[in-house]
């Protein structure tokens, strides 16, 4: 295995989202996300944020709220 890929993920708790984003991706199967990811144990969420996934996605969720 001399080849191995290294991927950066952001791992995103309820802090980060607005009340409605949280609860879909709770109630959303990761499978069906627009992105990799999924559920972070009980603090959240991680998810692969990469160019290839930028752009409109097939259902995308609610906007994510401002952390400043």
């Amino acid at each position: 295995m001399k080849n191995l890929e290294i991927h950066k993920f952001v791992v995103v708790s309820t802090a980060h989202v607005s009340e409605a984003t949280a609860k879909r991706l709770d109630h959303t199967p990761a499978k069906d996300w627009p992105c990799a990811g999924g559920l972070y144990a009980e603090y959240g969420w991680f998810v692969y944020a990469h160019d290839e996934n930028s752009g409109p996605a097939r259902t995308p969720f609610p906007p994510i709220s401002s952390t400043s």
